[in-house]
């Protein structure tokens, strides 16, 4: 069977298969059905039907060449994003491989919607700043008030300083932590200070804001998609949504 893309289901066990649970379509094809019990990330078991479609390859031997609820998407945020823009039918894309495809074929899509998000947070996240230098130039301190510009609300934004030299291009050190440890919303201002340790003969300081990886995947998942955005995608190309 080709490759999957969901995540696999964590097995507690499989209920023994009965004669009721297998379909015989015809003499190369088999259906099978089980009753899948697995284990969440909380550690909860649960139980799922799952379906197997099975082919004859020889005299006694067959091959599993598609599934149904084998895998989980739930969690995914390209599973979401595949969702809202139509990528993914849950009309007609039913099996395992259905569902692999219309990932496979929202990626893409995914990437340069995620580029464009980051684009605006990094554009959008406006910082002022100042910065000295300890008695024997050795470390540095100071303060900074970020201002959320973005549509977007950013979850624990972190902060980046790095040290230049006098050219203002070669790099002597750099350091960063988390500016807040909740959501900073549209228009909303906070302010962080750091510490560095060593900074050597900086001479020029600079600051800059963003949110990490995981939180750019949510908010690119959730944008307010109406369904059609992958067929535009396909066909011209305007599918952003307003």
């Amino acid at each position: 069977m080709q490759l999957l893309k969901g995540h696999f289901r964590k097995s507690s066990s499989i209920d023994n298969i009965n004669p009721n649970d297998i379909w015989v379509i015809n003499d190369s094809s088999i259906i099978v059905n089980v009753t899948h019990h697995w284990v969440n990330p909380l550690g909860v078991d649960n139980a799922s039907n799952m379906r197997f479609y099975i082919r004859k390859v020889g005299n006694d031997e067959y091959e599993i060449v598609n599934s149904k609820n084998f895998c989980m998407y739930d969690e995914m945020k390209l599973y979401t994003f595949a969702l809202s823009t139509g990528a993914i039918n849950l009309n007609c894309d039913t099996t395992d491989i259905a569902m692999s495809v219309g990932l496979s074929n929202a990626e893409s899509m995914f990437y340069l919607a995620k580029q464009r998000v980051r684009n605006e947070i990094q554009i959008g996240l406006n910082v002022s700043m100042n910065w000295e230098k300890g008695y024997y130039n050795d470390y540095a301190s100071g303060r900074g008030v970020v201002t959320n510009n973005t549509k977007y609300p950013i979850k624990n934004p972190r902060y980046t300083v790095t040290y230049y030299k006098r050219d203002d291009k070669t790099v002597v050190t750099s350091d960063g932590g988390i500016v807040c440890y909740d959501i900073l919303m549209p228009n909303e201002s906070k302010s962080f200070s750091w510490y560095t340790s060593y900074v050597g003969n900086a001479a020029r300081a600079g600051v800059t804001v963003n949110c990490d990886e995981d939180w750019l995947d949510e908010i690119t998942a959730n944008l307010p998609f109406r369904g059609y955005e992958y067929t535009n995608f396909l066909t011209n190309g305007n599918w952003w949504p307003l």
